[in-house]
């Protein structure tokens, strides 16, 4: 899969922890991401993950490695770079969501 075949995408800005970071995700369709893969489960940005960035921003993760399984659009992973982690892996089941995820981590396909 490859950029082209993404569906439509739309940016949110979200502040964790007195820090903007802007989050690329599908756009809803009729209310709703059924007609994505996997029924859309990884494309929105879900309360847990909003929640678990915001406890990464307090933590000390300098010289650590971090893995993120079923990462969606890869906001925990961001937070745990942002707070010092080494490495991060982001990891979806769904290959849309790992580019999409890629793509909000800055990172080239």
């Amino acid at each position: 899969m490859d950029e082209s075949q993404l569906p439509l995408l739309t940016q949110s800005v979200l502040t964790i922890a007195g820090k903007t970071i802007k989050i690329l995700h599908p756009k809803y369709q009729e209310g709703k991401y059924s007609h994505l893969s996997q029924g859309g489960l990884w494309a929105p940005i879900w309360g847990s993950s909003l929640i678990l960035a915001e406890i990464l921003s307090f933590l000390k993760l300098s010289g650590l490695k971090v893995l993120e399984i079923g990462a969606g659009m890869g906001l925990t992973s961001i937070a745990a770079a942002l707070s010092g982690a080494t490495q991060v892996y982001l990891t979806d089941y769904a290959k849309e969501a790992v580019l999409i995820g890629k793509k909000n981590a800055g990172i080239e396909s």
